[in-house]
C-alpha cells in the first residue's frame, strides 16, 4: 500500500503492540492520529533518488477525525458507586 495523490489511510488507529508502515518503496500517508502502546515501525524506503527530497511515511494531523468519533467512545463514562451490606 502507497503511493497515489491523497492518503492511504485515514482514521484513528490504536494498536496493542506495534504499528508498522511496511516494507516499500512507495510513500504512505495517513491522515489522521496513530498510537501504538509498542512503538511506531517505519521501514519504508524510496531509493536514493527520492531519500533525500522526500519523507517515507508522512502523518497528517486531522482534528475534524477526533471531532467525528463518537463521544462515547473516547469521552468521560458515567460510574454510579453504591455501598451495599454485607
Amino acid at each position: 500500500m502507497g503511493g497515489g495523490a491523497g492518503p492511504n489511510l485515514e482514521g484513528i488507529y490504536e494498536a496493542d503492540n506495534q504499528f508498522r508502515t511496511g516494507d516499500g518503496n512507495l510513500q504512505l500517508q495517513i491522515r489522521g492520529s496513530v498510537t501504538a502502546y509498542g512503538g511506531i515501525d517505519m521501514k519504508r524506503n524510496l531509493g536514493d533518488a527520492l531519500n533525500g527530497t522526500s519523507p517515507s511515511e508522512v502523518f497528517e494531523f486531522a482534528p475534524d477525525q477526533i471531532m467525528l468519533f463518537p463521544s462515547a467512545a473516547i469521552g468521560s463514562r458515567k460510574i454510579s458507586w453504591k455501598e451495599v451490606a454485607p
